[in-house]
């Protein structure tokens, strides 16, 4: 009677080879939107804006000490004196010098960093690693105890050397890119690509190439993410990833390209006002809002990951 009491249990249906049958129902599931992604990276950082906030400004001074020696670059001023000169007042000499004023303080950020590049790359590692950190451990909703933000720089930076060489592998990837783009580049200034069809075909080979690299970064970026966990090894972070793209690569890799396109077009639009009116401060200015969007695209990056996990394991 024990027996013939039990609940009967529907028997599963499974998959038979060599055998006719429907395919099995399977769950269909989709990424976030891109819009949605921006929404919830905000959404998430305020909810934990002090953190992030303290962390940002933290490693923000330590780059005004490293890279910026404390002071800002009288030359622009100068040379923002030279653009209103040359383009005149009104509405269209404002904003002429104006985007004359941003790409100056792009090329000089750009030669100061390049200038104390090692400090740059060890300072941005310790950034990525320690943000990664707090925010895996503020996404958690079982965590039992308040996070600490010390404990981001103290903890988040130990997978140091995997994160690094994992990062040096992903840079090997732009190889072909930046090859053809410097043979483009000699092939145009030995006066070989001369007509404009012949300029058009070596940048649509040149883009090609490109959209080729961040194509296959598109999985690598999750290992990054992977490999800063305790104990994670770079080959076996390298194989989660590519597995966690599969088949969702094309996605992923469109969501980190708007991404990267919206903060860049962000960043120029803030500091347009900042290299007209305060010139010898828009160097620190595009830096320290980059760091900021350089927090943002760490959630915006975390929360795809998640988004890739939950799509992988439905299916």
């Amino acid at each position: 009677m024990a027996e013939t009491s039990k609940r009967r249990q529907k028997k599963e249906r499974v998959y038979r080879s060599f055998v006719w049958q429907k395919p099995l129902p399977a769950k269909k599931t989709s990424l976030q939107s891109p819009l949605k992604l921006w929404l919830e990276s905000f959404k998430f950082c305020r909810r934990n804006l002090r953190p992030f906030a303290v962390l940002a400004v933290g490693f923000f001074i330590a780059a005004l000490v490293l890279l910026f020696s404390g002071g800002g670059n009288e030359s622009l001023i100068a040379i923002r004196d030279e653009f209103s000169q040359r383009y005149g007042a009104g509405f269209a000499g404002e904003v002429s010098t104006s985007l004359a004023m941003l790409s100056e303080s792009v090329n000089a950020l750009v030669n100061r960093l390049t200038q104390s590049f090692g400090w740059f790359v060890i300072l941005n590692l310790f950034a990525g690693l320690s943000v990664l950190w707090l925010i895996r451990n503020l996404y958690r909703p079982d965590r039992g105890r308040k996070v600490k933000i010390r404990e981001a720089v103290y903890f988040g930076p130990a997978q140091l050397v995997p994160f690094a060489a994992l990062g040096l592998l992903l840079l090997l990837q732009l190889l072909p890119s930046l090859i053809v783009a410097d043979f483009g580049a000699q092939l145009r200034e030995n006066g070989v690509l001369q007509t404009n069809l012949e300029q058009a075909a070596a940048v649509a080979v040149i883009l090609s190439f490109v959209a080729l690299s961040f194509y296959w970064l598109a999985g690598g970026v999750f290992s990054l993410i992977i490999v800063s966990l305790p104990g994670a090894k770079p080959f076996d972070a390298w194989q989660t990833a590519l597995h966690l793209v599969h088949r969702r690569r094309l996605p992923a890799a469109g969501r980190l390209f708007l991404f990267g396109a919206g903060a860049t077009l962000a960043v120029c639009l803030l500091a347009l006002p900042v290299g007209r009116l305060l010139p010898q401060w828009s160097e620190h200015f595009i830096y320290l809002a980059s760091s900021c969007f350089f927090v943002v695209g760490h959630i915006y990056c975390f929360l795809l990951y998640q988004d890739l996990l939950t799509a992988k394991t439905l299916n």
